[in-house]
């Protein structure tokens, strides 16, 4: 996979939460071997339960890193790197059920990291995670409303303290919900309002993601 257009040369800038992203001209391509096995089982028409595991090797991963130390008010910067060799497994399970004008699916992930040149685990990649998505629409006279919550385990960091020695850090499990609220009008026009990261998680050291966020739109086809 060669790395993409933000990846080697655009600056991101986001003053508000006091990080900046750049780019690294110097990124080489990565590459994966993956293998993946899986097993479902359908019960009846309503419930289906999965369960995946998986092993990803990689070499010359492209992945964030800080540069430097920030002071107190400091702009706090990123650039991209190419890590030699590293690794990811784990198991997932999935449940989900569909019924009439109802659907659910949950999910959990168990993943285990490591960089294998520094001998430690992925920066910033949780071992646990686990998802549970909601839908309905009771009636065709009613909107279609959608919930996904998604919780994070705690994640690994690495900084280089004064005396040059490298501290590991772990950010605290965090928990992202959206929302999604959508009609069809002749089943050609849909409305829409979105409300996403709803609790309002991110911070600028270890989860520079965009703030909660509300928005309208229309779309169609023909």
């Amino acid at each position: 996979r060669a790395p993409d257009f933000k990846q080697l040369v655009l600056l991101f800038e986001n003053p508000s939460a006091g990080y900046l992203i750049e780019g690294n001209p110097d990124l080489g391509p990565e590459k994966s071997q993956s293998i993946t096995a899986g097993v479902q089982w359908l019960p009846n028409e309503q419930w289906t339960l999965t369960l995946n595991g998986f092993r990803h090797q990689l070499e010359d991963l492209i992945a964030t890193q800080q540069v430097g130390e920030a002071g107190a008010g400091e702009t706090i910067r990123y650039t991209y790197i190419n890590i030699d060799a590293a690794h990811s497994q784990g198991l997932e399970a999935l449940i989900g059920l569909d019924y009439r004008r109802f659907g659910a699916t949950s999910g959990y992930t168990l993943t285990d990291t490591e960089d294998e040149t520094r001998n430690r685990p992925l920066e910033g990649r949780a071992r646990h995670r686990g998802t549970l998505d909601l839908w309905a629409r009771p009636s065709d006279l009613l909107p279609e409303i959608s919930v996904r919550v998604a919780a994070t385990g705690s994640r690994p960091f690495f900084t280089a303290s004064e005396d040059g020695q490298e501290q590991a850090t772990r950010a605290k499990p965090f928990v992202t919900i959206d929302t999604r609220l959508a009609y069809t009008f002749a089943q050609t026009i849909t409305v829409e309002a979105r409300g996403e990261n709803l609790l309002d998680a991110g911070d600028a050291t270890t989860l520079p993601i965009p703030p909660r966020l509300f928005s309208v739109g229309i779309g169609g086809r023909l």
